[in-house]
């Protein structure tokens, strides 16, 4: 009859198995040796008595047995923890060797029971996260501290010694001062307050306003005026003419008040004519403005 491979390391495993437990790391409870099923479940991580630091760990859990090896249940002080990771470590998918990984945070410090069962068996561990009785007190030992001598001389002169009161003392009461003003202001407002200054007047957006405008003579000398008024101030003011047809010029005119006067300067010779005029002017905002335009006819010089 032809031995296959996996009868093979079948063999071996229940040779190992039979032969004692003993190899088996961590293991409280044993399988006996009459036992032909080779099933055996022990704690890998941690081992027992181990001391662990106050951190997240995890538990490693090996169960073997030739018809199989079951799930893993571990238990921590009596409670079932969440179930793990649960590796088949078997190549073939026969499940002989299985491996559990079980996460664990521990929640105080102190010493606990680790159990691991399987349908292969069972083991159980203890071990410790810091320590293992944490209500051992670490207090530090203090030596006895010898009360000094005192080394003063009892021959000294003592120092006087001032001894406190225990009566109340009695406080006496400050003096109260009396205001007495010689006059009472009284506020009877009879009118809403007024600034006295003058306010400035709204920013002025129109040119000046030409009132008026006109023409005189002195002898056979054209006189050329106008009234002209604005809030902000008349800058100056031009008087523009056109004697005859010939074209516009212009002559800046004289203030004296609300009047502007110029002298236009045509000689008419005495002989008739025609002048046409207007106003040219500015306030002191830089508005500007023009008036009509005039006409004058005469037929000789002063008339």
């Amino acid at each position: 009859m032809k031995t296959t491979l996996k009868q093979l390391l079948l063999m071996v495993i229940f040779g190992l198995l039979i032969a004692g437990c003993d190899l088996v790391p961590g293991t409280t409870e044993t399988q006996e040796k009459g036992d032909t099923s080779g099933a055996q479940t022990w704690i890998e991580f941690p081992q027992n008595d181990q001391v662990l630091p106050n951190e997240a760990t995890t538990f490693v859990v090996y169960s073997t047995a030739a018809d199989g090896a079951g799930n893993i249940v571990l238990k921590l002080d009596g409670s079932i923890l969440p179930s793990g990771t649960q590796t088949n470590l078997s190549s073939d998918g026969s499940q002989l060797m299985v491996r559990l990984d079980q996460e664990w945070t521990p929640p105080r410090e102190g010493e606990y029971v680790l159990e691991a069962s399987s349908g292969s068996g069972s083991s159980s561990i203890n071990f410790c996260i810091v320590t293992c009785n944490p209500n051992e007190a670490s207090a530090p030992v203090l030596a006895d501290t010898p009360t000094p001598t005192p080394t003063a001389d009892i021959s000294e002169t003592p120092r006087p010694v001032t001894a406190t009161s225990t009566a109340t003392p009695t406080i006496k009461p400050s003096p109260t001062i009396t205001w007495a003003p010689t006059w009472t202001p009284t506020f009877e407002p009879t009118h809403t307050f007024e600034p006295t200054y003058t306010e400035a007047p709204a920013m002025d957006l129109t040119g000046p306003n030409v009132n008026s405008a006109g023409v005189y003579w002195e002898g056979c000398s054209l006189y050329g005026t106008a009234t002209i008024s604005d809030p902000s101030g008349v800058i100056w003011a031009e008087f523009w003419f056109n004697h005859n047809e010939e074209g516009w010029a212009w002559i800046l005119m004289n203030q004296n008040g609300d009047q502007w006067v110029s002298q236009v300067g045509v000689e008419t010779g005495g002989f008739a004519g025609s002048l046409a005029y207007k106003i040219r002017t500015e306030d002191s905002y830089n508005n500007e403005s023009w008036s009509g335009v005039f006409t004058k006819n005469y037929s000789y010089c002063g008339e």
